[in-house]
């Protein structure tokens, strides 16, 4: 696998490291000022960012993302959000933290340059602006761009992340996690359902992806996994991720008491967890008792009409790291390259209803529910939405009664700019259970978000589908940090519960 770095500036001191092949570029603010995106008594400042491709034609690249540096000044405690176009057409935007310091934003831009490269243009072009009304925002002064592109490295499909969790007879890359046992046994995991036949095992190693062998590697028993010690799967001890002493994960990285488990856990985001999950093809017969959630009769009504006559649709989601990307592997120049679910909720409703579907990311890491309602004239009216998914919960700590009236608030707001806007409510995973008892609280988010339910409004409880794969599966097997994050297998979850609510 080989990373190319096309950089402007200087390279971003976050991806330093990687193997370059410096393409030089520009950065040309449109109004010929300086390199910053901000609203000024209305006026919409852009920052254009063009690449020369030429160093990278005819190379299979199979994975591009923009990266861009920011600073943020002004005293003012809201966020600035970034929406990015090329060729005039909205494709992704960012938020980034309030005033003061520095961000990187990460933003998957394959697509765009795969087709640059195949139509044979010589370079590519993004522009950076926002939305956000005049004087509202921080100044976010962009000072380094670059887009990283890497070949020769296996990639994601589509069709692989659509494949259905629960039934189907076909699951597409299940990961599990080969962790000993705290006796010191050989790694064992279970599977969703009993393997009919194993067509891929797989883990990725070094930005490689490495098959196993079963009866070499991995042994199958009902639903049962045992990892065979000598093979090409790296077993993690016990002690690696639990320990009584902290100071032995510290060493590893990062760590959390879990007060259910009385005992230190590792963490670690990026892919730490990713590169060492395995993950299974395979046939099965049956499917679960558990079925995803459908559109009720008459629900989202006017969002179903817009889809389905290929009209212009607007569609933001608004929430914290789950769905700003967190894990997602494209953001680390990781294979399969993975994307957030909400690019995959995207790229599904284009293929379906065609390429006048646009859904605008403006969630951020960190974020709780009462943030979401401070922020969202600055972050979602100004879109317009004719769709608003409202994806909080994961961070909050909040009694049922104030997530109530921060989903209602949030829902009126955008109501009195568009009375005909429609909402779904994601009811988020769960954090993992040895943590701490406190979170405990949001088991009574997802009857309050039912309890909101109506023809413009509708649920995608995400927690319920990920308690069904917890009831045969581990946390840390479908986990990016092993705390509150999801893996890519996880991230498909997320997807597909929500398109079932959009299903023609």
């Amino acid at each position: 696998m080989r990373k190319f770095l096309f950089a402007i500036c200087a390279i971003l001191p976050l991806i330093s490291a990687a193997e370059t092949n410096r393409i030089a570029g520009t950065l040309t603010p449109s109004d010929g000022g300086v390199a910053a995106v901000e609203n000024t008594d209305g006026k919409n400042y852009t920052v254009s960012v063009k690449f020369d491709l030429s160093k990278i034609a005819g190379k299979n690249i199979n994975s591009a993302r923009l990266a861009a540096l920011c600073e943020i000044s002004g005293g003012q405690k809201t966020s600035p959000s970034l929406t990015v176009s090329h060729k005039g057409r909205e494709f992704d935007a960012t938020t980034l933290v309030g005033a003061g310091g520095t961000m990187e934003t990460r933003i998957d831009v394959f697509d765009i340059v795969k087709a640059a490269l195949e139509g044979g243009e010589k370079s590519v072009e993004f522009k950076f602006f926002s939305k956000c009304p005049a004087n509202s925002t921080p100044k976010a002064v962009l000072k380094h761009a670059a887009i990283i592109a890497v070949d020769g490295a296996d990639r994601y499909a589509l069709a692989d992340s659509l494949a259905p969790i629960f039934g189907g007879g076909k699951m597409r890359g299940e990961s599990v996690f080969p962790l000993g046992g705290e006796d010191g046994s050989a790694a064992k995991a279970r599977l969703f359902f009993a393997p009919k036949k194993i067509e891929a095992a797989y883990t990725y190693r070094s930005g490689e992806k490495v098959f196993l062998e079963e009866g070499k590697d991995f042994k199958i028993s009902g639903d049962t996994v045992e990892f065979l010690r000598g093979g090409k799967v790296r077993e993690i001890p016990y002690s690696k991720i639990y320990s009584d002493k902290q100071d032995d994960l510290k060493k590893l990285g990062g760590c959390f008491f879990f007060q259910n488990l009385g005992k230190y856990a590792f963490f670690a985001e990026g892919v730490w967890f990713h590169q060492r999950q395995v993950f299974f093809d395979y046939s099965y017969d049956g499917q679960s008792d558990f079925i995803l959630q459908k559109r009720a009769p008459k629900s989202l009504e006017k969002t179903m009409r817009l889809l389905e006559s290929g009209k212009p649709v607007k569609i933001v989601l608004y929430g914290d790291s789950i769905s700003a990307g967190a894990n997602a592997t494209f953001r680390n120049d990781f294979p399969p390259f993975s994307p957030t679910w909400a690019q995959i909720v995207e790229k599904s409703l284009r293929k379906t209803y065609g390429k006048n579907v646009k859904l605008v990311n403006r969630a951020l890491g960190g974020t709780t529910i009462g943030w979401g309602e401070r922020n969202l004239e600055n972050l979602v009216l100004p879109d317009k939405p004719d769709l608003v998914i409202l994806a909080f919960g994961m961070n909050d700590v909040c009694k049922p009664e104030v997530r109530r009236e921060m989903l209602e608030k949030m829902m009126g707001k955008v109501r009195a700019k568009n009375p005909n806007a429609e909402f779904i409510i994601v009811s988020s995973m769960r954090a993992n259970p040895l943590w701490i008892k406190r979170m405990e609280i949001q088991d009574k988010y997802p009857d309050i978000d039912k309890s909101l339910a109506s023809q413009s409004v509708a649920v995608a409880n995400v927690r319920a589908a990920h308690d069904a794969l917890l009831e045969k599966k581990r946390y840390i097997d479908m986990t990016g940090n092993n705390v509150n994050h999801p893996n890519k297998f996880l991230i498909n979850v997320y997807a597909q519960t929500i398109l079932k609510l959009l299903e023609k």
